[in-house]
């Protein structure tokens, strides 16, 4: 009989600004510690204190910076996400996984590919090799939320959340084309990696979680019967 425990499943929920992930992945987390699975809910940039420090410094959240009007150029953006991923996944995601722990990030590595390649121009090429040498894991399945650009403006606008800045400096662009840039960033990397990045449809939250739910329990139910097997070995 093993006693090696089964990792944990990690979990990334994306999608555009307005989208309604942190309500989804508030969700998710509560499903699971009902179904008694240690689990933890974290976000990016950021989900420890040196990449919540990065984080800071990305949406000039810092005293000394709120008044610099130099500017943080696309690639140097693109370096502190990865700065804090680095630190992110190896000192939080890694050892809780190894624990056991189920993982739920809030934003992911398709956040990159969609903003910074798709929104800010940026070559996915360079994505690609700093994802190759910065990621030591992939979450194993990812939900993409879906909806309506418009719709999501509009959320954004009503809860305050607009301006005429870019999101990384701590603000949502309000730009429809900006944002329709990001969706269809978001659309490619479903297709391109459709094995992991589950798209959920757009409807009713009642509707988006019961999609959820199936994708959940199909791998709570494989890794139930791998703990099954391994009392045979």
């Amino acid at each position: 009989m093993k006693n090696t425990p089964n990792k944990g499943k990690f979990i990334s929920i994306e999608g555009i600004d307005g989208a309604g992930k942190s309500t989804i992945s508030k969700w998710i987390f509560k499903y699971l510690k009902e179904k008694n699975i240690d689990v933890i809910l974290t976000r990016e940039p950021g989900g420890t204190e040196i990449a919540e420090q990065i984080r800071n410094i990305s949406f000039k959240n810092i005293d000394n910076l709120k008044n610099v009007n130099e500017p943080i150029y696309k690639e140097t953006e693109l370096l502190l996400m990865y700065a804090a991923r680095v630190q992110h996944i190896n000192y939080h995601i890694l050892p809780a996984l190894n624990k056991g722990t189920w993982v739920i990030s809030d934003r992911f590595v398709d956040s990159t590919y969609a903003y910074q390649g798709n929104g800010r121009y940026i070559d996915t090429n360079l994505i690609d090799i700093l994802t190759k040498y910065c990621v030591a894991k992939l979450p194993d399945i990812t939900f993409l939320i879906d909806i309506d650009v418009d719709v999501a403006l509009e959320r954004n606008s009503k809860s305050g959340k607009h301006s005429n800045g870019h999101y990384l400096e701590g603000k949502i662009d309000v730009r429809k084309d900006f944002q329709i840039n990001i969706d269809k960033g978001f659309k490619k990397r479903a297709l391109e990696e459709s094995e992991r990045v589950k798209v959920i449809n757009k409807g009713s939250m009642q509707a988006q979680q019961e999609q959820i739910k199936s994708y959940i329990n199909s791998h709570i139910n494989y890794q139930f019967d791998n703990r099954q097997l391994d009392m045979f070995d």
